[in-house]
């Protein structure tokens, strides 16, 4: 994933500024890195919902509910 894409995340507005494939990059590695699916939609600014169905596209249902439980 590119910096500038963690940049922009953290900036004013993400959803204006990145495109869904790098918002879809930044939910998956942040996703990765260990963080909860709330922190990752209060980061990003959408919903939980939203960061959700980005993360099962890449993960099966057992392998989210080992990691969140």
């Amino acid at each position: 994933m590119k910096n500038d894409s963690l940049n922009k995340a953290k900036g004013a507005n993400p959803k204006d500024q990145m495109s869904k494939e790098e918002l879809s990059e930044y939910i998956i590695a942040s996703y990765d890195s260990g963080k909860t699916m709330m922190d990752i939609a209060n980061d990003v600014g959408r919903s939980k919902i939203y960061v959700s169905k980005v993360i099962h596209q890449v993960y099966d249902e057992e392998e989210i509910k080992v990691r969140q439980y």
